[in-house]
């Protein structure tokens, strides 16, 4: 069975902030809508582990990666934790959802499918990092392949690229990606995304999240981030 939306409206979605909670509830929001239970959800952006927290929540798959090791160590203790708790249900106990943490960069998917035997992804949901920390991660994956020696939009265009034969036919690529000045200059990081993205993955809309956060009593500002939602077909 097919996700039910097939065609992304542009709209706008509004959080009061944007906490790892809140991160949770949206990542959870997406997964239920674009996913069915059992599905295989990635995320190469640990963060915090918020889309692997989202997957165990709905009854999904998750697999992430990150090189941090502090990240990693914590993230995966708390995965153990989760994943050993069973759940009743009609038939008994049983483990509705099982995660995988990699500690590793963010290529050669090749051999990291081949090596853990990995299914084809069902979705990808994934919050990209600011600007100055894509720039930062080039530089570092840069040091032992020049190959990555590129901006933020190559980098995650290059990487998703690579990730193409390991996405299921018909499976949606979702990344909510925040704009930014760049010496004064608006940088359009979302817009320039989705034009390189639609050579390679079926552009199917927008939306635009909003997020409030409270300074005090009486005053908040408003942070402004897009949701990209991308399919897989062979175009």
């Amino acid at each position: 069975m097919q996700p039910k939306l097939e065609i992304i409206r542009s709209s706008w979605l509004i959080l009061d902030n944007f906490n790892s909670q809140s991160k949770i509830k949206l990542k959870k929001e997406l997964i239920k809508q674009f996913s069915e239970e059992g599905n295989i959800i990635f995320d190469p952006f640990l963060n915090l582990g918020e889309t692997l927290f989202a997957c165990h929540e709905t009854k999904r798959n998750g697999i992430s990666m990150t090189e941090d090791s502090n990240s990693y160590f914590e993230v995966n203790e708390k995965i153990k934790k989760l994943e050993s708790q069973l759940q009743l249900s009609n038939y008994g106990c049983k483990q509705n959802s099982k995660h995988l943490l990699l500690k590793n960069k963010l290529k050669d998917f090749d051999y990291i499918w081949q090596q853990y035997k990995l299914p084809k992804i069902e979705l990808i949901v994934t919050f990209l990092p600011n600007w100055k920390s894509l720039q930062k991660l080039s530089k570092e994956m840069n040091r032992t392949d020049y190959e990555y020696d590129l901006n933020p939009t190559k980098l995650i265009v290059k990487i998703l690229t690579e990730l193409k034969n390991k996405i299921k036919h018909g499976a949606y690529i979702i990344l909510l990606v925040e704009n930014n000045y760049l010496e004064d200059k608006y940088n359009n990081f979302s817009g320039r995304l989705s034009l390189e993205l639609e050579k390679e993955f079926l552009f199917k809309g927008e939306k635009m999240v909003c997020i409030k956060n409270k300074i005090n009593e009486s005053k908040f500002s408003i942070n402004h981030k897009n949701l990209l939602f991308f399919r897989k077909f062979e175009i």
